[in-house]
């Protein structure tokens, strides 16, 4: 039996550095994305109502335990394009968020 001090924390002590700013909000490193989701709304009154849809990514941050893990729309993840890609290619996705619901 393992003690309580053989456990992993799961408090952060001591955020990471992120890593680089812009418009001087911190950018963090995205470790992984564990999973996926496509949420679907509709733009516009009348005969001018679109659908529309975005996908969000559960995140894994770097240097954060998984407490923190976090969905997070696409275009809000600036550093991570090819890991995005990757992601998508792997798992059958379309690069469009609006594609993967008319799929």
């Amino acid at each position: 039996m393992q003690g309580s001090g053989d456990q992993p924390s799961r408090q952060r002590t001591e955020p990471p550095a992120p890593l680089q700013f812009l418009d001087g909000e911190p950018l963090f490193e995205v470790e992984a994305l564990l999973d996926h989701e496509v949420v679907t709304f509709t733009r516009g009154k009348g005969k001018k109502r679109k659908p529309k849809a975005l996908c969000r990514f559960l995140i894994r941050w770097a240097n954060y335990t998984e407490d923190i893990n976090k969905w997070e729309p696409e275009e809000g993840l600036l550093t991570c394009d090819d890991m995005i890609r990757e992601y998508k290619a792997k798992n059958g996705l379309a690069e469009k968020a609006v594609d993967m619901v008319n799929a």
